[in-house]
């Protein structure tokens, strides 16, 4: 009742009014003689046979790629109609409607619509069509050979079309809030052409019958080939349409991801500022509109921002300054997340006045900036502004400011590069670039050869429904994995520009690691996961999203690395005043000297079997920066040939916690003037909360 009273109130009078028509014409029609032109000892049994036939195709639903449900019930009942007569034909409606609405749990308001209007559609075209007939050559079932026969079916199933399609569209129309002939499209060629051939099938039934009635058993068997056909072709539409769409979404997260790259390697071969600055604008130009697109720097404590790059159109920005003060820079620098987003007309009036003046015939329609900031401290913002309306979307925003992320490393390095441009630092982060660029490559190239070859394959062939939902599947883990590659190289961003957020709560880890045991006992059958978890630990302060990230990693790396399969332990303890976590395997076993570098990012040991598992080196690192920001540390105890246990420790939740140089409480941002934390784990950023030892 809650969800019809949710329907507009012209909807459910409409709804109202075609249920109480519906009765009165069932009133009229029992007062009318019956008219049937078959034998009377068929007509109860036909009665029977068509009532369970329209059920079952009632139940058999084809779902077209726009999203429209068909069956083949109209047949069913044109042919009653014709053999039996309208008044005969409403009991069927009445059964196949109730009944499948009733078997597939459909809302009851949509039922009594459905037999309503079924029942309106059924009665008043059969009454056209008898009244035609007498009309026409004097008796209610005309011959079908005679012209009398003819234009008695042609106003039958014209009447038919045109109430039942009437019906649908003004209900859809009211509960939509669409126009009526805007839903009512009888130019629709698709939904006309299905409709004349279920009529056709229904008069082929009905003449049949006359002639051989048990032949109509063999024009079943013709329309069930038919049907199942047809309801194969719309599932493999279906199918190609959904992958058509994540193909699409993959290439886009495809070229964001090699500008992303383009952009990285340039940070790392280029040493020049104006050089990156003239890439990130040649990049982003090729993702999004960027009829004006610059990149605003602060200089010291100056109130003013200066354009290193920036253009309008063909007219360069760069060398001019912008009042820091003013429009969407300053709403980009104090938002919350840095990205800020305008797609109207208050983009003109949030727009940005140079110094050299406005530039003549350029009126911004829409506008996109982020906040570029270092370690917390806001440098400056890259804003794009395009003459179109509602030229951005939220997925610019993130890339825009992926970018900004880059363009803050960019910005670190050349301070680094100034300050220490002897040092062996330089070298170093060219060493690290260089690993990101031959790594990203390396595991970009692996999903996408499947993809790729999936892709030519659909292109050229035709394949049955499960042979594309294969391709598709096999498609989407690829996609999968490319998506897990984009998450983990925007956390490293985050990281190094010193946006790593957590959302810190007080937790119970108990139910997340033992949900952690089973999920992976189910991944890997060569594997079992054992937890040597208490029944109740004490609560940590932490995220239990990025605890579980961390958990992840452990998990599938001591998978991956025990070929041979064998037991994984999963176990948790208190140790003094932290929560110490373990996980133990029987794998490969690491060699002692490398354990050092091991959470570092990109470093791989180089082995056989690394050679063959597939990772970016990235999630390690990850572990050990979260952990860390926790105010815990991690660590491993190995031995070749013989396993390896992870180990990771977690500050238990106090009354008070204590704030050692951290973010505010309860954003987990990291503001301005605060200093890193030492920790038995190394030195950990403090973007985060933590808690006194």
């Amino acid at each position: 009742m809650a969800a019809f009273g949710a329907l507009p109130a012209r909807t459910r009078a409409f709804v109202s009014f075609t249920f109480v028509a519906a009765l009165c014409l069932v009133v009229f029609l029992e007062r009318q003689p019956l008219a049937f032109r078959v034998a009377p000892n068929h007509v109860w049994f036909l009665l029977v046979l068509l009532a369970a036939a329209s059920l079952l195709a009632e139940l058999k639903v084809i779902t077209t790629p726009d999203g429209d449900e068909r069956t083949i019930v109209t047949s069913i009942f044109i042919a009653a109609i014709l053999l039996i007569g309208p008044t005969l034909t409403l009991p069927i409606v009445v059964v196949a409607v109730v009944g499948s609405h009733y078997l597939l749990h459909r809302p009851w308001f949509k039922a009594v619509f459905n037999t309503s209007q079924y029942a309106l559609t059924v009665g008043i075209s059969g009454l056209i069509y008898q009244e035609v007939g007498r009309a026409t050559g004097g008796t209610i079932t005309p011959n079908y050979n005679s012209v009398p026969g003819v234009l008695a079916l042609l106003a039958l199933v014209t009447s038919y079309f045109l109430i039942n399609s009437m019906l649908v569209a003004i209900v859809k129309a009211t509960a939509e809030g669409w126009p009526v002939l805007y839903i009512w499209n009888v130019a629709h060629g698709e939904m006309i052409a299905q409709y004349t051939a279920m009529v056709v099938v229904g008069v082929i039934i009905a003449m049949l019958w006359e002639v051989a009635p048990w032949s109509v058993v063999l024009v079943a068997v013709v329309v069930l080939v038919i049907y199942v056909s047809f309801s194969l072709a719309g599932s493999l539409r279906v199918a190609q349409r959904d992958l058509l769409l994540r193909m699409e979404e993959l290439q886009r997260r495809t070229a964001e991801l090699t500008v992303l790259n383009e952009i990285a390697e340039t940070l790392t071969y280029s040493g020049e500022l104006p050089r990156f600055w003239q890439v990130v604008y040649e990049q982003a130009g090729k993702i999004f509109d960027t009829s004006c697109f610059f990149v605003a720097l602060r200089q010291g404590d100056a109130d003013s921002y200066e354009i290193p790059v920036g253009w309008i159109g063909d007219v360069s920005l760069s060398g001019q300054t912008i009042d820091s003060k003013h429009g969407i820079i300053l709403q980009a620098c104090q938002s919350k997340d840095g990205v800020v987003l305008v797609t109207n007309e208050d983009a003109r009036r949030e727009g940005v006045r140079f110094s050299g003046g406005e530039v003549a015939g350029f009126v911004p329609a829409s506008a996109l900036a982020v906040r570029v900031s270092v370690d917390g401290v806001v440098r400056g913002a890259i804003v794009a502004q395009s003459t179109r309306r509602d030229a951005y979307h939220p997925d610019d925003g993130r890339l825009l400011s992926a970018i900004a992320d880059q363009a803050a490393i960019a910005l670190e390095k050349a301070r680094i590069e100034r300050v220490a441009a002897e040092v062996q630092a330089i070298h170093q982060l060219n060493v690290l670039k260089a690993e990101f660029i031959s790594t990203v490559s390396h595991e970009l190239r692996s999903p996408l050869t499947p993809i790729l070859g999936f892709a030519e394959l659909l292109a050229t062939n035709v394949f049955d429904t499960t042979s594309v939902q294969e391709m598709a599947g096999e498609v989407y883990r690829q996609a999968q994995r490319m998506h897990r590659l984009v998450d983990d190289l925007l956390d490293v961003s985050r990281m190094e520009a010193g946006r790593f957020r957590l959302d810190l709560a007080e937790i119970d880890l108990q139910p997340l690691l033992t949900s952690m045991v089973r999920d992976y006992d189910q991944k890997s059958e060569a594997h079992h996961v054992i937890g040597l978890v208490p029944d109740e630990l004490p609560t940590v302060h932490g995220d239990a999203e990025r605890i579980r990230q961390v958990l992840d990693n452990l998990l599938s790396n001591a998978i991956k690395y025990s070929p041979r399969g064998g037991p994984i332990v999963l176990a948790a303890r208190v140790d003094g005043e932290y929560l110490l976590v373990s996980v133990s395997d029987r794998g490969i076993g690491l060699p002692r000297d490398k354990l050092g570098r091991l959470f570092e990012k990109f470093y791989r040991v180089d082995s056989q079997l690394t050679h063959r598992v597939r990772g970016s080196g990235l999630g390690l690192a990850i572990a050990k920066y979260i952990v860390d920001a926790h105010g815990g540390r991690i660590w491993v105890e190995s031995e070749l040939g013989k396993g390896s246990t992870f180990y990771f420790t977690l500050p238990i939740f106090a009354a008070t916690p204590v704030k050692l140089n951290g973010p505010d409480q309860e954003s987990g941002e990291f503001g301005e003037g605060g200093a890193p934390v030492k920790s038995e784990g190394g030195e950990i950023g403090a973007e985060a909360d933590l808690v006194g030892r």
